[in-house]
């Protein structure tokens, strides 16, 4: 698998292209101010290969559900508060 960056302005956009054996993902991440907080979007362009082309509706349903876990569990982590490890708490 091959990851490209194709575009990088810090901090609105993120976009990339992925090339692997099955297919290759274009699309780009983006950041946005809202509320004091930042919303993140994403959009991708999926080009399945070989026999995966055959079944695009699954494709998309598997990656959008897998887009969506990827990205709540880093905003979750995001968002977790900090708590500091030290030599003692890893004795317990």
């Amino acid at each position: 698998m091959t990851v490209e960056f194709t575009e990088f302005d810090r901090p609105r956009r993120l976009a990339s292209s992925t090339h692997s054996s099955m297919m290759t993902t274009t699309g780009a991440l983006t950041f946005e101010p809202e509320s004091g907080a930042t919303r993140m979007r994403w959009s991708w362009d999926v080009q399945p290969r070989g026999a995966l082309r055959l079944i695009p509706l699954i494709v998309g349903l598997v990656g959008h559900r897998q887009e969506r876990a990827i990205w709540g569990n880093l905003k979750r982590l995001l968002e977790s508060e900090a708590r500091p490890t030290s030599e003692a708490s890893l004795d317990r």
